[in-house]
């Protein structure tokens, strides 16, 4: 091979090396944002950081949320497959718990009242919940979650107790997730469980603890027995068939 002809192969060597992620030879890993997810074909639209147009991927990490953050591997020659989410918790984790540290009155009869938290046990996220806004959990990642709350009322035996997950601030169906009511007890405090599982879009929904009763007077929640109590875990990105 003449000096010339190294010359001109090095120079092409060259230019393929500087283009091959262009030209999609190597492999890469890039963040990316998911736009829709269909669960028929596990495949997502999404947009890798940087670009302007939303291609297919392959889902390695489960069903999918749009505006999920994920990491994708491209594989030449046009493979995408997302293989990781960023941010998103593992199906089961508890990312919430909140409990009260004080008192509550709360009116006989009527639709109820939202229980007020004090103490952040634990707090996934970092956000979702003030002081200023105490009956109000709000996470920021979309998805099913499941929840469970306990209410503690002071000793009254007369007529029932009662407690309930809602979202949004809703009194009642389909704002009502889950709950029991039930007849108090002769003696002793009274606990009432609530549970249920309901999806929330990661911006606006929120979740709270709504508590009734009916003794024919105000009734107040106790800090005994631990006090009120609401926790919530991630169900995840489960969607109908067919969406």
């Amino acid at each position: 091979m003449s000096e010339e002809e190294f010359d001109s192969a090095a120079t092409a060597v060259q230019a393929l090396a500087e283009n091959a992620d262009r030209l999609g030879l190597t492999w890469g890993m890039r963040p990316a944002t998911v736009q829709d997810y269909n669960i028929e074909t596990n495949k997502a639209l999404a947009i890798y950081d940087g670009d302007e147009e939303s291609i297919s991927m392959v889902s390695l990490a489960g069903p999918l949320l749009p505006n999920f953050r994920v990491m994708a591997m491209q594989v030449p020659p046009a493979g995408n497959f997302i293989v990781s989410t960023l941010g998103v918790p593992k199906v089961g984790e508890l990312v919430i718990r909140l409990r009260t540290t004080g008192t509550q009155s709360i009116a006989d009869a009527g639709a109820g009242e939202f229980v007020q938290f004090q103490a952040v046990e634990h707090n996934l996220y970092g956000v979702g919940f003030s002081t200023g806004e105490n009956t109000k959990y709000m996470p920021p990642v979309p998805g099913y979650y499941m929840f469970n709350g306990r209410a503690v009322w002071t000793a009254n035996a007369v007529s029932r107790r009662g407690a309930f997950i809602n979202i949004n601030g809703t009194t009642a169906t389909p704002g009502t997730v889950g709950g029991q009511s039930l007849q108090a007890p002769a003696t002793g405090s009274c606990q009432i469980q609530a549970m249920g599982t309901v999806f929330l879009n990661g911006d606006t929904d929120y979740v709270g603890l709504r508590v009734l009763q009916n003794s024919g007077a105000p009734l107040t929640l106790a800090t005994t027995d631990g006090g009120s109590v609401l926790e919530g875990f991630y169900a995840g990105a489960f969607r109908p068939r067919g969406q």
